[in-house]
């Protein structure tokens, strides 16, 4: 593969996937905002963890799960929630703003997903290897992952040079879940 390849850690030498890297390109994005994207609900979680749309995109919703969910966001880029449902929501969501947009469900508190709403950036991915590829012109990224900060948006620039091989972010541990107690047994330990 032609350019540079990152390999992207956190501060503790763990490789990261779902690392956002956008970078000021001559061709931008080229996504029709007629494609839907699909984020589906599998395991009580959103598949993929991590999703890159284009602003104005619209986003399908589909619960492969055997049980019912809430999918909603407060996210400034796009506000929406669909009330509890199974099998497929009637219509997809559209995005007409960049930004990142935190998923939830308003019945299994542990569900949380992201879209990442592109403004027409070019942009690569880090998979589970925490590979990036970049070309070879390209001197300044900038990186985001929802650890970067508890709000979940912060975005880092990060200048490359020839040498630039490894990218070490220092990320935020993920906020724990709180107990929750029924009675007299406690749940989410």
């Amino acid at each position: 593969m032609n350019g540079k390849s990152l390999r992207i850690e956190d501060q503790n030498g763990t490789l990261l996937s779902d690392v956002i890297a956008t970078w000021e390109g001559k061709t931008p994005a080229k996504t029709s905002s007629n494609d839907v994207a699909i984020v589906d609900q599998v395991g009580r979680q959103f598949v993929p963890h991590v999703k890159v749309i284009e602003q104005g995109q619209q986003v399908s919703f589909p619960n492969s799960d055997n049980i019912r969910h809430h999918v909603y966001s407060f996210s400034a880029p796009k506000t929406f929630e669909i009330k509890l449902y199974s099998g497929e929501p009637s219509d997809p969501v559209e995005f007409p703003n960049s930004g990142i947009v935190v998923l939830g469900c308003n019945i299994h508190d542990q569900m949380v997903g992201y879209i990442y709403v592109n403004d027409g950036s070019e942009y690569s991915q880090s998979g589970k290897d925490g590979m990036l590829y970049v070309p070879d012109d390209v001197s300044e990224v900038t990186l985001w992952h929802p650890n970067l900060d508890l709000t979940q948006t912060t975005r880092k620039v990060v200048e490359l040079n020839a040498e630039t091989t490894t990218v070490t972010l220092t990320l935020m541990a993920p906020a724990k879940p709180e107990a929750k107690t029924f009675g007299k047994r406690k749940f989410g330990d």
